[in-house]
């Protein structure tokens, strides 16, 4: 049977020809689709790892709707719950649940305009592998709050739905609604924008206090702040460090996870900080993606090139390369 690393090969072998081989519509889906299925089902039939395993152990028991604990995040558990009973099996569950999530991330590669290797290339990504495998309701969280400030680019009033939506997923994901009230004209940040990021410090460590965290084996916050701020770096020095209107809603995202991710590294556990910085990595790779778009458009070695450094930067941590063995 193939393994997980093995997997993880075809799907940046796959990545590296989308972003080179110019590709018909029906030939792009019929290629990603059945990929991305055989990708999940290869990874829920290798085991549980960690927390996947202790959810598993939830939804495929009798759970009281009385705790605490599901009844503020709602959607994973009773979705995942009733879907175990459909279906008979937590890894036919998990398939279906990724391949939701892979669905709603094909829709931001279209709300925002990306390339067609996007899709490919979140999911090769330390974050995604480690979100699969490990912190997955985190992962499913992140994917809602990225397709809500998608919809919000396009001032699409489904971004509200869709943000309570992850919020209810993984309360985590409410760190970043005030992402939505970002200004779409002008180059300063929206006062209720401000007002929410003046919220969120105010109540990020009662928020995050009560949320269980896996350790990840060591304390990493220092390494996942120094990814955070390389990746704000690169994309702000591509924009020579000028505030355009057309460049500013990003601008200030980038800021705002710059900022959060400082003060969650100083406050906050290792877990809980790790945590806070792994999204904020995700929800930047967009913005990420438009400059490598502008730059490497033309060369297709250089693009090769950024996506293998970017896929490499995943065997870096113990942890993930721990989930592929």
């Amino acid at each position: 049977m193939i393994s997980e690393y093995d997997i993880y090969v075809l799907l940046l072998a796959v990545t590296l020809v989308v972003a080179v081989v110019r590709m018909n519509s029906t030939a792009y889906h019929l290629l990603i689709w059945p990929l991305l299925f055989f990708y999940s089902y290869t990874v829920r039939n290798a085991g549980f790892d960690q927390d996947v395993g202790v959810y598993v152990g939830i939804f495929t028991s009798p759970w009281s709707l009385e705790s605490i604990y599901f009844l503020r995040e709602p959607v994973f558990w009773l979705s995942s719950q009733y879907l175990n009973t459909v279906l008979g099996t937590p890894e036919a569950t998990l398939i279906l649940l990724d391949m939701v999530s892979f669905a709603v991330l094909y829709l931001c590669q279209r709300l925002l305009g990306m390339p067609r290797f996007f899709i490919l290339l979140y999911l090769i990504l330390f974050p995604a592998v480690m979100g699969m495998q490990n912190i997955y309701r985190q992962h499913l969280a992140t994917i809602f709050c990225l397709c809500a400030l998608a919809l919000a680019r396009k001032n699409h009033v489904a971004q509200y739905p869709v943000m309570i939506l992850a919020v209810l997923t993984h309360n985590v994901a409410g760190l970043f609604v005030p992402l939505l009230f970002a200004r779409r004209s002008g180059v300063s940040p929206s006062l209720w924008m401000m007002l929410g990021m003046l919220m969120v410090m105010a109540v990020v460590p009662l928020f995050l206090e009560s949320k269980s965290f896996s350790d990840s084996g060591g304390d990493l916050r220092v390494a996942y702040l120094s990814a955070v701020t390389l990746l704000v770096g690169t994309i702000m020095l591509s924009y020579r460090m000028r505030i355009t209107e057309e460049k500013a809603r990003d601008v200030w995202m980038l800021v705002y996870f710059l900022l959060l991710s400082f003060y969650g590294t100083i406050i906050l556990g290792p877990a809980q900080a790790e945590r806070v910085c792994m999204i904020c990595i995700v929800l930047a790779l967009p913005s990420l993606f438009r400059v490598m778009d502008a730059y490497f458009r033309e060369s297709v070695a250089l693009r090769c090139v950024a996506i293998s450094v970017m896929a490499s930067a995943t065997f870096m941590f113990s942890a993930v390369t721990q989930f592929m063995n």
